[in-house]
């Protein structure tokens, strides 16, 4: 047959922009945390477009219908939406995007009334973790695991549930009156990310941001607080509520505008999903181009470090460098500073941990399937280290060591130069 080579080649129905480049080789899938269980990113794109374009599924809306319902959560709910598929894949499909588009606009009242008034959210959410850490951690993980196991939408209270943190307001005066005294040294506008002003570090009643003042101290950096009340727009992106989400980016660019007189001092973002955010709607024109952002690895690495002195723990160390970080190039960085505090660095190896802002919480099952094998690389540490807060908690929980924050990690090991 000498048409072989041009016959019954396999179809490739072209059914959105985002997504007809795809050949569905494959490569995306190690990435990604659903992989096992529900669908992976090629498998994502391979149901919608038998499901969109064959004439034998579109042609019969009982099983058009019946795909549908299925890919919902098989397809949409079920993805974390991070885009590390991308990175892997040969022509740069971000499948997680393509889901996010899928689930379209969400405006909410309610989420506009909480982006206006997001300090007494803030407040909330404190109360919410001091009430839990008061009835018992422990019961009230029990109790909601039971609940979400028979009960479709009820999210999980994980037993590594950091404390709340109650010493905001008090760092943010000490750093304030050390600012008066030292007014021509060198500053950084500290933007503390929402979830790091309500979470303390995991396994430990100390706030991140309070090991991150320590480290400026050390560095000779004087720090400029802002954050109360203030939000990146992640929370409200995620539920697609992109004008929300807009609207409070717009808010933090007119504090950060004011704080860092107009672009003049540098600005630190400590949380990696957050700064990841920031960096994109920058790109977008929601933030001043005169500001100067830096994410929270980067600036470490590039100004914290070089004025340390770092004592080495002798203990393996777990690093998990979170998909934030990797998307935002920095992951060299992060490898380098955790190699720095102990004399065994052990890697992860997960490209994203599958809890994924909230949905660890609401879809634990995501961040288990993709930690499922962990426990192999922890065995033999003491501990673990990342940079962000709600991957430590994941991370915590399946793994059973305690995960820092880079941060505190840095300020345990180290002191400031001496002369």
């Amino acid at each position: 047959n000498k048409n072989i080579h041009i016959e019954s080649i396999k179809a490739i129905p072209q059914t959105d922009d985002l997504i007809n480049d795809c050949m569905e080789c494959g490569f995306c899938e190690p990435a990604c945390p659903s992989d096992g269980y529900t669908l992976t990113p090629r498998q994502r794109i391979s149901a919608y477009r038998n499901m969109e374009a064959l004439p034998e599924i579109r042609n019969n809306p009982a099983l058009y219908n019946e795909m549908k319902a299925l890919y919902q959560f098989k397809g949409i709910e079920s993805c974390a939406e991070t885009g590390m598929c991308a990175l892997r894949c040969p022509v740069g499909i971000n499948t997680g995007a393509f889901m996010h588009a899928l689930r379209g606009e969400n405006p909410s009242k309610l989420q506009d009334m909480a982006q206006r008034h997001f300090s007494k959210v803030e407040k909330g959410a404190r109360l919410a973790v001091g009430a839990v850490q008061a009835l018992g951690v422990n019961r009230i993980a029990n109790l909601t695991e039971s609940l979400h196991g028979k009960f479709e939408g009820i999210p999980i209270i994980p037993k590594s549930l950091p404390h709340r943190v109650t010493d905001f307001n008090q760092t943010r005066e000490i750093t304030a009156r050390d600012r008066a005294e030292h007014k021509k040294g060198k500053q950084v506008v500290y933007f503390v990310s929402c979830v790091n002003r309500s979470l303390s570090e995991v396994g430990s009643g100390t706030s991140t941001f309070t090991h991150t003042v320590n480290l400026f101290k050390k560095a000779g950096i004087t720090p400029i607080i802002v954050g109360d009340g203030l939000c990146c727009g992640q929370p409200f992106e995620s539920k697609c509520n992109h004008q929300v989400a807009d609207q409070a980016t717009l808010s933090l660019n007119r504090e950060l505008l004011r704080a860092s007189n107009k672009g003049e001092i540098p600005i630190y973002i400590d949380n990696a999903p957050c700064a990841k955010r920031i960096f994109e709607a920058k790109k977008r024109g929601f933030l001043d181009d005169h500001l100067k952002l830096y994410d929270a690895v980067s600036y470490i690495d590039s100004h914290i470090v070089p004025n340390l002195t770092i004592t080495p723990k002798s203990e393996a160390l777990l690093l998990h460098v979170p998909c934030s970080i990797t998307a935002i190039g920095e992951k060299e960085a992060l490898t380098r500073i955790a190699g720095r505090c102990t004399d065994q660095l052990v890697m992860s190896d997960i490209d994203c941990c599958g809890f994924a802002g909230d949905k660890g919480f609401k879809q634990p099952e995501l961040n288990r399937n993709s930690l499922r094998h962990l426990p192999l690389k922890s065995d033999g540490c003491a501990s673990g280290v990342s940079a962000s807060k709600t991957c430590q908690i994941g991370l915590t929980e399946t793994s059973g060591l305690p995960f820092a924050s880079i941060e505190a990690l840095l300020d345990e090991c180290s002191e400031a130069q001496k002369g």
